[in-house]
């Protein structure tokens, strides 16, 4: 999830650790596409520009409340090391 919350310093680590030089320009264009002024969501499948801070929840707006319970259940013996109770809400 840090990727959605911290997309800047996320990838200025992945850079460095590849080696890669970050420059003024990918980080310009790092903000511009994850900026909270972009659409979270989006029904264009190669729209790239989004509201990273909002991803992580947009499932819990698409799925009913029977199919949230139903992806707890089966996915519970792993998502539990991951996530808490707060996650499903």
């Amino acid at each position: 999830m840090d990727i959605c919350y911290e997309p800047l310093n996320t990838f200025r680590d992945l850079f460095q650790s590849l080696n890669l030089e970050f420059t003024k320009k990918i980080e310009n264009e790092i903000i511009s596409m994850t900026s909270n002024q972009n659409n979270t969501d989006t029904e264009k499948k190669h729209d790239f520009n989004r509201n990273s801070k909002g991803i992580p929840d947009i499932w819990k707006k698409k799925l009913s409340e029977n199919e949230k319970i139903i992806i707890k259940e089966k996915t519970e013996e792993l998502s539990k090391e991951y996530f808490d109770n707060k996650t499903w809400d």
